[in-house]
């Protein structure tokens, strides 16, 4: 873990404890909430980071330490909640869910309310499918319109979304104990070529990326069972032009 990842991971585990009730609170007059903004561009260095606190809560419930098991999935749940505030409608609503998945459970594992590792995986695999699905969504919105491929910065963004879809995508598989069939490992095989090729923005690198965040749409779908709307909101005007998803 480098310095920048341990500030975040700190900044995470404030979320944490700020969330968290104390005695004093009930003495103290009500405080106007304070809001912190955190470039994308910051984040994005992180999309690893929950899986990082997911395995050291496994590891640390199977040693029967549940209090820093359940420290560790409120760290996660942290970073969930930082990627919900810049999610789109419906992929805000997908880590909502997650994040208040993961609050349970942290709190049911430390009432010593869990007994098999299988509860933690499971929610672990959701939790991944819900940052892929947010991911998979931000990538339409950006990288399928006109206007995007004329900025390198949204350039970029688009393609370390559809990076990090694809990165949760197989995350989930492993934590869900899921086997990869040949079909769906192509299409990460062709969802990590596309990505490469909209970065360096060659010809039909958008009819590619468009192929691709289908693929990675329908395979999100099968896995939870859930429809995922990819189009944005008609009624919410930017300047990257129309969306082609409809």
């Amino acid at each position: 873990m480098n310095i920048s990842t341990k500030l975040l991971s700190r900044f995470a585990a404030i979320i944490v404890i700020a969330s968290l009730p104390t005695v004093a609170d009930a003495q103290l007059p009500e405080q106007p909430s304070v809001t912190i903004t955190i470039d994308e561009d910051v984040l994005d260095a992180f999309v690893d980071e929950p899986c990082h606190h997911f395995e050291r809560a496994r590891d640390t419930f199977l040693a029967g330490d549940v209090r820093t098991a359940a420290n560790e999935l409120r760290t996660a749940e942290a970073f969930l909640t930082l990627e919900a505030a810049r999610a789109a409608p419906q992929g805000k609503v997908l880590l909502n869910n997650s994040v208040e998945e993961l609050r349970r459970l942290a709190s049911a594992i430390q009432r010593d309310q869990i007994d098999s590792v299988d509860v933690l995986k499971r929610a672990f695999a959701r939790a991944h499918y819900a940052l892929a699905g947010h991911h998979c969504i931000k990538t339409a919105h950006r990288c399928c319109r006109p206007m995007t491929l004329k900025s390198k910065q949204e350039t970029a963004r688009a393609a370390r979304d559809m990076s990090a879809a694809t990165l949760n995508l197989k995350r989930g598989f492993n934590w869900g104990g899921e086997t990869m069939d040949q079909e769906t490992q192509e299409m990460l095989d062709a969802a990590k070529l596309s990505t490469s090729k909209l970065t360096e923005n060659t010809p039909d690198s958008q009819n590619q990326i468009t192929r691709s965040i289908h693929s990675v749409h329908r395979k999100l779908e099968s896995l939870t069972g859930r429809k995922i709307m990819l189009a944005p909101n008609p009624d919410v005007h930017d300047d990257l032009g129309p969306s082609i998803f409809k």
